[in-house]
């Protein structure tokens, strides 16, 4: 196998009209002779539990099968992930205005422990997934560089919401971008660059009897070891999750990066992006608004500014 090289991850957009996500859901779940499906999360993907199966909804980049190519090889390299249905069923509908197919992919059903996760573990199997040749990756499965998602594009993005932001907020993202501009030559250079999960964070983590599964590989990409890091180190500052999380995290990967010149920027540049993408959200969304204007008040500096939610 060998990796693709791409400037999109596998999953960048949301899937859309959320009802022809349902409806794709009901008819794979009726083909399949599964129970009616319930919609269980709507982010990145429509998330439906249906019996013991979890039917993913999307618009992925790329070959849909490729993701259960892609569990297959993490779970041999000794990643644990969640493993696909048997049958491997992917269920395409019709394309929407950009061309990209709504397509129903089924994965067997997670039973959470209810506690919080062996951030020991999680840190091991990362270590593990960076230590990673991009080959192991099935060559249709995109790999592309962290720098190309589109919530990365700061200059474009800023632009995009200077309109909808107070002065003092929106020149302290400015700042922030200004200030982290030069972390890629900071790191050790994109052609040393690992595989990297994207988004390691308590959300995309799951507590099960076998031990922690490490879920949603939409964002696989390339990037300094940092990138991996980061998610964890701003939910723990921003979101309110403990910092032994990433104690016992660092621990597991066998090195603590917080105080690494590149993650810390990666960190903070990760808090000014999710700040970003829920103004924009903010427009259509009322709950998008209402979260934004959470965020911003730490951006203005105040002292009593919330934790963040992940509405």
């Amino acid at each position: 196998m060998c990796s693709m090289p791409a400037d999109r991850p596998f999953v960048d957009r949301p899937p859309g009209d959320t009802a022809a996500a349902t409806w794709l859901a009901a008819r794979t779940a009726a083909e399949l002779g599964l129970p009616p499906p319930t919609l269980m999360n709507l982010g990145m993907n429509a998330v439906f539990g249906a019996g013991e199966v979890v039917l993913r909804v999307g618009r992925p980049t790329a070959d849909a099968s490729s993701a259960y190519d892609l569990a297959d090889a993490l779970i041999a390299a000794g990643v644990r992930v969640v493993r696909p249905a048997a049958g491997r069923i992917v269920v395409v509908d019709s394309d929407d205005e950009t061309g990209q197919p709504l397509v129903a992919t089924t994965w067997e059903l997670l039973r959470s422990t209810g506690t919080d996760a062996d951030w020991t573990a999680v840190g091991h199997m990362v270590r593990t997934l960076h230590e990673l040749a991009p080959s192991a990756v099935p060559s249709s499965y995109p790999t592309p560089s962290c720098t190309t998602f589109p919530w990365w594009q700061f200059e474009q993005l800023l632009g995009d919401i200077e309109p909808d932001v107070d002065d003092p907020a929106f020149r302290a993202l400015v700042d922030t971008v200004d200030r982290h501009r030069g972390w890629v030559e900071q790191s050790v250079g994109p052609a040393h660059w690992v595989l990297c999960h994207g988004d390691v964070h308590p959300a995309n983590v799951i507590a099960t009897v076998a031990g922690p599964v490490v879920i949603d590989w939409d964002l696989l990409a390339t990037g300094p070891p940092g990138w991996d890091h980061a998610p964890l180190l701003s939910m723990i500052r921003h979101w309110g999750y403990p910092p032994e999380f990433y104690e016992h995290f660092a621990r597991g990967y066998g090195t603590d990066l917080s105080a690494e010149p590149v993650t810390i920027a990666l960190t903070e540049l990760r808090a000014a992006a999710a700040t970003i993408m829920r103004v924009i959200a903010g427009r259509n969304d009322p709950d998008a608004r209402l979260e934004a204007e959470r965020r911003l008040r730490y951006w203005r500096g105040d002292t009593g500014a919330p934790t963040w939610t992940m509405s």
